[in-house]
């Protein structure tokens, strides 16, 4: 496995796990009303966008470069 595909790798882990989180953190916020829980939801929820975002733009930038 090369470096690009596990470096892509994490970055979707990442991204489930930031999205998962933000999940988590607006039904906490939907059954507690608790602001702190909303922050970290819309943190999390930007952070798995950005994440989104970088993978693409690593996508685009290591076209060139073989998966294996």
């Amino acid at each position: 496995m090369s470096l690009k595909a596990v470096h892509l790798a994490f970055i979707f882990v990442s991204a489930v796990l930031a999205g998962g989180f933000s999940l988590w953190c607006f039904r906490e916020m939907s059954r507690t009303d608790s602001l702190g829980a909303g922050a970290a939801g819309v943190i999390s929820a930007a952070a798995t966008i950005a994440l989104g975002v970088y993978a693409i733009r690593f996508l685009k930038k290591s076209q060139g470069l073989g998966y294996l």
